[in-house]
């Protein structure tokens, strides 16, 4: 299970996964990259990824299934300073994360690559309208100017909204 440390749903679950006997690992991801460490191996033989923190671990080839649960928050180091700095390394850890996950070969609930895929507002909507659903007319810009002239008058039936969850 990929979470956060707090996620009383993913608690729950894996209370009742042990309470089955099935055994459970799990990732917080706002534990990465300080607390955990990733370690991936690919060669012509091998393809094989692990995150561990202390005696804790998780490898893609012992894994039958997976739930993403949460989207990433990365911990980064104190040390790391300047923003160039940060944004490469919360880069690097998006990626790492991002490629182990999408690489394991096993049963996936909410797939991170196409959950994060399937966040995408304006992507939302091309689905939506190619599988025959109404979609209300849309507009996205930045243009104060085009945005006004989309609007009009009808600023009572007017519904504006970010492009992303935050």
């Amino acid at each position: 299970i990929v979470t956060r440390k707090f996620d009383p749903t993913a608690d729950i679950v894996i209370k009742r996964l042990a309470s089955l006997g099935e055994g459970v690992k799990r990732i917080n991801s706002d534990e990465f990259p300080v607390n955990i460490e990733f370690t991936g191996v690919m060669n012509n033989e091998e393809v094989d990824f692990e995150f561990s923190a202390g005696t804790r671990s998780v490898r893609a080839t012992e894994l039958k299934s997976a739930w993403f649960r949460q989207p990433f928050d990365f911990k980064l180091s104190d040390e790391i300073k300047g923003n160039s700095i940060i944004r490469f390394t919360e880069v690097e850890s998006l990626h790492s994360m991002i490629g182990f996950l999408s690489s394991l070969d096993c049963f996936w609930l909410n797939r991170p690559d196409l959950a994060i895929q399937g966040s995408y507002k304006l992507v939302q909507l091309r689905v939506a309208s190619q599988v025959g659903l109404t979609i209300p007319s849309t507009m996205v810009t930045n243009s104060p100017a085009r945005a006004k002239e989309f609007i009009g008058e009808k600023w009572s039936d007017f519904i504006p909204k970010c492009i992303t969850s935050a």
